[in-house]
């Protein structure tokens, strides 16, 4: 609960109290820093991850067609370890 939501808060601060001392009731900055956060981290764990399968087809082919659960389960788990 308060870890994950403070996963996600973590570093935009600085947003909130701009958006308080300037009355624009949205919060535009914080909500931007805020979604950010929560688009940044998986996209960039499913870059890293494809990347790392690309190299490795690529060595060998044989790796493209063989232990696809491992795969999914590594996958699965770098993408939850993103929400912390």
């Amino acid at each position: 609960g308060k870890y994950l939501k403070s996963a996600f808060l973590d570093g935009c601060e600085m947003y909130e109290d701009q958006n308080q001392t300037e009355n624009s009731g949205v919060g535009d900055l914080y909500l931007q820093c805020v979604s950010n956060a929560a688009v940044y981290r998986p996209t960039f764990v499913s870059a890293i991850f494809f990347a790392c399968t690309a190299v490795a087809a690529r060595m060998s082919p044989s790796l493209n067609k063989e232990i696809w659960p491992a795969k999914y389960s590594a996958y699965l788990i770098a993408l939850i370890i993103t929400l912390f």
